[in-house]
């Protein structure tokens, strides 16, 4: 019998659900029965700041509850310090079904893989510094609030040293925008940030993994790629980690693993 996922967008946006769906079935997980949500309204169509999070925590909380027996695993689909993930995860602590389900947020797995992955590139490195990893993420007010979330989850402090973080640029663009902007205006942003990204001014290692720091980033990984090469990285010397992607891969894992057993 299949495990079942249900990957979750709390916002309202269907299109930005929809477009996640080509990006999971590319991973051929045959043995996953995946399933998609998206948030009604009145939980916003963009998820932009902490206000807006709480907002679709509180649409979003009952109805997943509802639903804990229908799964195995639960993904919360916003690039975030989201409170949901840790709500839903209470929620099945309370009714003693910590030991049959799990949940994970795209946030804190793109951050797993990435940390993974600029130890893998670490050997490809010509400097004598650790290889750094790092996020691109939508509007301004996101590389505050991921710093933070990035600080909570390993547990560092920015004035006792980030280790391999090298930080957190915004492309000024909402989750919305994403979708809705001409593409060309998307890539010309995304391309301009992960170019500052690359090019730290610390004097810090390389930035070898680039976590995409919004689920609508959907596709995107192409244009990291194109501006390593415009910057001289070598074929398999920067990494694009897409949140969502690490989630479900996470979640197999875990599931597979029989941890809960």
């Amino acid at each position: 019998m299949p495990f079942k996922i249900l990957i979750v967008n709390p916002n309202s946006t269907v299109a930005m659900t929809a477009a996640l769906e080509p990006l999971i079935s590319s991973l051929d997980l045959h043995h996953l029965e995946i399933t998609y949500f998206t948030a009604p309204p009145p939980s916003p169509p963009s998820i932009d700041n902490h206000a807006t999070s709480l907002i679709s925590t509180e649409v979003c909380l009952p109805i997943l509850s509802a639903q804990l027996n229908s799964y195995d695993a639960f993904l919360i689909a916003c690039y975030s310090w989201h409170p949901l993930v840790q709500l839903l995860r209470t929620e099945i602590s309370r009714r003693d079904l910590a030991d049959q389900k799990f949940v994970t947020g795209i946030f804190e797995a793109s951050v797993l893989h990435a940390l993974s992955l600029v130890d893998s590139t670490y050997v490809h490195s010509e400097s004598r510094e650790p290889n750094r990893w790092g996020i691109v993420t939508t509007g301004k007010v996101w590389e505050e609030s991921l710093t933070l979330g990035v600080e909570m989850f390993l547990g560092i402090k920015r004035g006792l040293g980030m280790g391999r973080f090298a930080g957190v640029v915004a492309m000024e663009l909402n989750a919305a925008d994403l979708h809705d902007s001409p593409k060309e205006e998307v890539n010309r942003r995304m391309k301009e940030a992960v170019r500052r990204l690359l090019c730290p001014t610390d004097g810090g290692g390389k930035v070898t993994a680039v976590c995409l720091g919004c689920a609508g980033m959907v596709g995107l990984e192409e244009t990291v790629h194109e501006v390593g090469r415009e910057l001289g990285y070598k074929e398999g010397g920067l990494r694009a980690v897409d949140g969502v992607k690490a989630g479900v891969l996470i979640l197999e894992g875990l599931l597979k693993g029989r941890y809960n057993k």
